[in-house]
């Protein structure tokens, strides 16, 4: 049986990494985009490693370009993107974020998403398999937040972004499916570091202790397997933003 083939921004830590882990414990293979990369992803015959920093969008694209060079649909099912990479930093009152920092986060929080969902569904036009870009979101996209304007602003621009490429895939003659996930809360270093910045002026880090003291943290674990259920829903989508 031929594999399917998943490439997964931010595979080396948190939701990323339990991802990759499901999917190559089920078969898949699994391809890494991100700086570093996790030693359980690296043991898998069928895991391949791409060293690219997403805040630079000449590596994406040259990335994307030596990565599509060693893959053909004539040896696989199907073929997925998922979005998952995102930057936190900087939580802080816009007026007190530095040029670079905010930079560096609409680089990872958008730009690399859209090129690479942009040249995902370019190489792969013609190919007659199955074909799906997923991005993860949050539910923060519609709730405005003290110090996170980056990070909610971006998540909005991704809902946004996912589905207007709905629509454009609805006229293509071999449309993929565009899809984001919310995944809700998980136990990851983003969300320990956002715990971490209470105070006045970040209120959300009190909200997100009390949700944490209430058990409503979910390990990444188990979030993977609820994004790798709607994952294998190949039907039609009713709604572009999913929820776990």
């Amino acid at each position: 049986m031929k594999p399917s083939v998943v490439l997964i921004t931010g595979a080396s830590r948190g939701i990323g990494e339990a991802l990759a882990l499901a999917l190559l414990g089920r078969g898949d293979c699994v391809v890494g985009l991100s700086r570093g990369v996790s030693e359980q992803t690296i043991a898998h015959e069928q895991f391949k490693a791409v060293n690219v920093d997403l805040s630079s969008l000449a590596e994406v694209e040259m990335a994307m370009h030596r990565l599509f060079e060693t893959l053909t649909p004539d040896a696989i099912s199907g073929i997925t993107l998922v979005n998952n990479a995102a930057a936190l930093a900087p939580l802080a009152p816009i007026e007190a974020c530095a040029s670079s920092d905010i930079a560096a986060h609409l680089h990872v929080g958008t730009a690399a998403p859209v090129l690479l969902t942009s040249l995902f569904l370019q190489k792969t036009a013609d190919w007659p398999v199955p074909r799906t870009v997923a991005t993860l979101t949050s539910g923060l996209a519609g709730i405005p937040a003290a110090s996170m304007s980056l990070y909610c602003a971006s998540k909005a621009f991704l809902n946004m972004f996912t589905r207007c490429v709905r629509e454009e895939q609805r006229l293509s003659p071999r449309p993929a499916r565009v899809i984001a996930i919310d995944p809700g809360m998980a136990e990851t270093d983003m969300q320990a570091y956002a715990r971490s910045r209470q105070g006045e002026s970040f209120p959300v880090g009190t909200l997100l202790q009390q949700a944490h003291d209430a058990g409503q943290v979910l390990a990444p674990r188990d979030v993977a397997e609820r994004i790798v259920r709607l994952l294998d829903e190949h039907g039609a989508d009713d709604r572009a933003v999913l929820k776990v």
